[in-house]
């Protein structure tokens, strides 16, 4: 156990028994309330990742997100809480948050492995201006071949070339990549969305179906594969990618214009019209407001 050199919080205390005992709603009141007297404790930080974390596993992600951004008003040099934010937001398809969170944590404290590989993922899934690519991918070219190569450094530059026209090495990288028992749940749906994309319907399944059974709750996993069941093919079911679609939807708080858009054409393919045409306006008024909101953020 750690010494703090400060005075225990009694609350964190109880906080972390209802932790470890999986009681997260608990746990998460209990760490709130020792928040309002102590932000400043030296213990704050692992305490926030703590909160964080209770309140994913209560599918409070924005929260969650909060809670991070707080703890890194106060500590902005923790790496941890930087590259937890960040796969978070990169979870709930926020791709363009998550590579402004680690563009932050490499300019304030350096990248690592995995801070480098996750920027230039999130660079390449946000469109980013190819000059940002550009500069993430020479970071990540500082942990390739140097001691033991990352899974997660190997799928960034293998996305990299695929991007920019090296596709058949960058799929090779990718299908060696799935093939190792460390194989990060990004190759499988990585490898998927590419095959999707070509049309091979039945090898991307394949892929996205290791993905789902990885984690079943990830948004981009389920909007790849309810897109793939709605293509004309063997096995097509838009009944089944309803049910993903709306999952996808709900997992990432009905945020995401691409599984929205994937949603409304599940509603058409099953004769729902009116559904479809509500989500389709939903996609269009979350779209407007994203707009809006990018905009206001790039005033001075």
């Amino acid at each position: 156990m750690k010494n703090w050199y400060a005075l225990p919080v009694i609350s964190w205390i109880n906080a972390d028994r209802s932790f470890e005992g999986r009681c997260f709603q608990e746990a998460a009141d209990l760490y709130l309330k020792g928040f309002s007297r102590n932000k400043r404790h030296p213990a704050a930080t692992v305490i926030s990742l703590k909160l964080a974390y209770c309140q994913c596993k209560l599918g409070q992600h924005r929260e969650a997100i909060k809670t991070f951004r707080r703890s890194l008003e106060l500590n902005n040099k923790s790496r941890e809480t930087y590259i937890r934010l960040a796969r978070l937001e990169l979870w709930l398809c926020q791709a363009e948050h998550a590579y402004k969170t680690l563009k932050q944590a490499v300019s304030i404290i350096g990248p690592d492995a995995e801070s480098a590989a996750l920027l230039l993922i999130a660079a390449l899934d946000s469109n980013a201006p190819q000059r940002d690519i550009s500069e993430a991918y020479v970071i990540v070219r500082r942990f390739v071949g140097v001691g033991s190569e990352t899974p997660l450094v190997s799928l960034a530059v293998a996305r990299y070339d695929f991007a920019n026209g090296l596709k058949n090495k960058a799929k090779s990288a990718i299908m060696a990549l799935c093939e190792k028992k460390n194989a990060p749940l990004e190759a499988f749906i990585t490898m998927g969305e590419i095959l999707l994309g070509e049309g091979n319907i039945s090898a991307a399944k394949l892929y996205l179906r290791e993905a789902l059974a990885l984690n079943p709750q990830h948004p981009k996993t389920q909007t790849l594969l309810a897109e793939s069941y709605l293509t004309e093919s063997p096995g097509r079911s838009p009944e089944y990618a309803l049910q993903l679609a709306s999952n996808a939807c709900r997992s990432s708080f009905w945020e995401n214009l691409h599984s929205m858009q994937v949603l409304a054409e599940a509603y058409y393919q099953c004769g729902k019209r009116t559904d479809a045409v509500l989500v389709a306006n939903k996609v269009r008024s979350v779209g407007l407001e994203k707009l809006r909101r990018e905009k206001l953020s790039t005033q001075p």
